[in-house]
Parts: structure tokens; C-alpha cells; sequence
């Protein structure tokens, strides 16, 4: 793939804010961009860089001066890929198998292991949803001091969840009460993190608390709405705009007391050999089947739309139940 295609982490935009130089550190000439703002491909462009910064995006009949040029020989040049929804944990061992600590001693596999599954494939950009909070003090580390050798990550601490009559996840942090979870913001925000993970198990009161604290530090707020707990529409009247797996606005319409019994009963025994992760994909094809339930989420994701909401795909997820 990187024979192919020229990735590069553009940090200013395509076409703006450059300036005219008599020479620059580098040149990378002859690549046609892709745009990520416009979806547009600008052929037969140079890229100048200045140390470690693009100066500029500029036409190939420009003429310009570098210590260094690169012919791109006509490839495509893109942004830095971007995932949104990954866990160190499906990394470092696995659910079954991750640590109970990292190593520091191991920053340098780590490191390694970032770059060969996303550096390697143009993702320059990770967001962490969520790991043991025991990982923090060395996983804090990739963040705070990133290297060209593996991509940025933003940590988000533990997916955060309300009191329950069970061990929580390893992966969890268990919530007693309101206070406790300002407390816990307070905490994230201290040691660096601004991404703070909302999971389904979090319950109202505690939700309510975590996104006032975070608003007012300037934090941003992602969420797994799941299984009629608390349902998107419900969280975005509470302020939530950014959502995490496209099946959870399925959920959302989906009443599981209400409609679960029906939907067993019709594809469990259409499909008997299915898992239960690729069953549930076909809430899909069942909320599709029912009018009433087909109207109300073309109005949530009109007003999702509306509020300018973000959603991740989750299409790694959806590929492992395929595979299996």
C-alpha cells in the first residue's frame, strides 16, 4: 500500500495559509492531493515542508526551491488517516489476555506494534476508547511524547459506568454516585486525557454529572448508548453529540422489551448458526421491516443530522462478526 500511495498527516489546510519562500526544507513534487474538505483531487501538485511543518500546497507550475525533492512520479498524496474507535487492549494481548500492567520498560514494542497495524496503513491519529486504568501511566506516555515513528494517540481513560451488582471490567470504571463522577473527570483532566468515554452502563444522574464537568473543562465526550438504558435521543437532549457504533442508532428505536420476543423468535430460528454479535446485525433488517420503527429512525438520524452529531462506524467490528 505505501508503493502506492504517498500518506502524509496534513496539519495545515490544503490550500491555505502558505507562504511564499525562495526555498524550503523539503519538496515532495509531482502527487496529486486529495482534499479531505472538498473530496476533491488537486492533480499535479508540489507539497513544501519547512522542518517539520507543510508550508504549503502549491500548483506545479509554481516554481520552487528545496534542500531536498521528492518526485511522488504521479501518486496519489493524502491527510493522515484518522481512526476514531480503537482499543490498546485488542492490541496488547486481548480481551482474554491483556496485561494486567504495561511495561514501561516495553514503550519501544509499543511503539512498534502502533506503527506496523496503523502508521504502516496511513492512520497517523488514534483515539483510545477505553482501557484498564491500571495501563494509564505508561499509555499516557505514547500520548504525551509522540514520535514520527508511530501514530498520535488521545486517551480516554476507563468507558465509565454507573454502580452495578457485578465486577466490572477490567476495562470499566465503576461509578458509586454524581460526585464521584465529577471527581473522576477532575482526575482524567489532570493527568492530560480530554476524551471521556461514556458507556451504556452509565446511568442518568452520573451521566448528567460527567458532562457538565467536562463541558466546563473543555473536554469532549463520546458515548456507547446501548440496550434501552440510555437512548440517543435521550442523550443528546443531555448534550451528547458524539455516538460510537452506527448499530447503536438501531438500538436506540429498537425497544427490547417491547420487540425482543417477536425478533428472536423470527431470526433465531431463520438463523440457528449465527452468533449472537451477528445476529444482532439484523435488528438492521428487522427495524427495517416494521413502519413505526423504520419512521423513528429516519427522524433520529434527521435530527442527528440536525444537531450536527458525529458517529463512528465501527466497520472493523462489523467485519470480525462477518468473519466468524
Amino acid at each position: 500500500m505505501i508503493s502506492r500511495f504517498l500518506l502524509i498527516s496534513l496539519f495545515m489546510g490544503l490550500t491555505g495559509g502558505c507562504q511564499k519562500s525562495t526555498s524550503y526544507d523539503l519538496a515532495i513534487t509531482n502527487v496529486n492531493v486529495f482534499d479531505a474538505e472538498t473530496s476533491l483531487i488537486l492533480s499535479n501538485h508540489n507539497i513544501v515542508i519547512n522542518a517539520d511543518t507543510i508550508a504549503g500546497v502549491l500548483d506545479a507550475t509554481d516554481g520552487i526551491s528545496a534542500k531536498r525533492i521528492l518526485d511522488g512520479e504521479g501518486r496519489l498524496a493524502c491527510p493522515g488517516f484518522i481512526d476514531t474507535h480503537m482499543h490498546l487492549a485488542d492490541l496488547f494481548g486481548g480481551y482474554e489476555h491483556a496485561a494486567e500492567f504495561l511495561n514501561v520498560d516495553s514503550l519501544d514494542y509499543y511503539k512498534k506494534k502502533l506503527a506496523e497495524e496503523y502508521l504502516n496503513f496511513g492512520v497517523t491519529t488514534l483515539r483510545d476508547a477505553g482501557h484498564a486504568e491500571e495501563w494509564l501511566d505508561v499509555s499516557l506516555l505514547l500520548q504525551q511524547y509522540p514520535e514520527p515513528g508511530f501514530p498520535n494517540i488521545l486517551l480516554s481513560g476507563a468507558a465509565l459506568i454507573s454502580n452495578e451488582d457485578r465486577e466490572p471490567y477490567r476495562g470499566h470504571a465503576e461509578l458509586m454516585n454524581p460526585e464521584d463522577a465529577r471527581n473522576k473527570v477532575n482526575e482524567y483532566h489532570e493527568l492530560g486525557i480530554r476524551q471521556i468515554k461514556l458507556y451504556w452502563r452509565l446511568r442518568e444522574p452520573e451521566m448528567k454529572s460527567i458532562i457538565e464537568a467536562s463541558e466546563s473543562l473543555g473536554m469532549h465526550v463520546y458515548g456507547h448508548f446501548d440496550n434501552n438504558v440510555v437512548r440517543i435521543p435521550e442523550a443528546l437532549d443531555l448534550g451528547v453529540n458524539h455516538f460510537e457504533h452506527v448499530l447503536t442508532v438501531f438500538k436506540s428505536v429498537f425497544d427490547f422489551q417491547g420487540y425482543w420476543n417477536d425478533f428472536q423468535e423470527k431470526y433465531y430460528s431463520n438463523f440457528p448458526e449465527l452468533s449472537f454479535g451477528s445476529l444482532t446485525l439484523e435488528i438492521f433488517r428487522y427495524v427495517d421491516s416494521i413502519p413505526d420503527l423504520n419512521t423513528e429512525l429516519n427522524e433520529l438520524l434527521e435530527e442527528m443530522g440536525m444537531r450536527e452529531a458525529t458517529l463512528s462506524s465501527s466497520l472493523h467490528i462489523f467485519g470480525s462478526y462477518v468473519d466468524n
